[in-house]
């Protein structure tokens, strides 16, 4: 029993901890969340691609475009309390966070619906390929 918590702690302790959320707006429009604290904007960034891509296949969509998008990089800082380290903001027991977000608002859509200009433009099954550089169709 010691060792599943060893593990989760050891994870915890590693800074990454992400969330991420899909709100169907309509039949074809999303608002698509992803956060991570200690991760880097550019993950973050990468991830509600990936989790748009998903939400767009899963409900029947071949594309989709980003109508708006919302970035935060909130840092913040802790201080581990105690004999040692005692909340000092010198003390290397302080820990300072990064807690990128982003939100997007996207609409899927089908290939016989795309406009002429693609700019904006993501294909979900290009998205979701390994090891994929995320851009645009155009």
């Amino acid at each position: 029993m010691l060792r599943p918590v060893l593990l989760i702690s050891a994870a915890v302790l590693a800074g990454c901890t992400t969330a991420t959320s899909t709100k169907m707006i309509s039949s074809n429009s999303a608002l698509i969340t992803t956060s991570e604290i200690g991760g880097s904007e550019a993950v973050v960034k990468h991830r509600a691609l990936k989790l748009a891509a998903r939400t767009a296949l899963d409900h029947g969509f071949d594309f989709f475009g980003v109508l708006s998008k919302q970035i935060t990089n909130a840092a913040d800082s802790d201080s581990w309390s105690g004999a040692i380290g005692g909340g000092n903001p010198n003390s290397p027991m302080r820990h300072v966070y990064r807690e990128p977000s982003i939100g997007l608002q996207v609409q899927f859509l089908h290939a016989s619906e795309l406009p002429a200009d693609r700019d904006g433009i993501y294909s979900a099954s290009a998205v979701l390929a390994p090891k994929h550089e995320v851009r645009s169709i155009k």
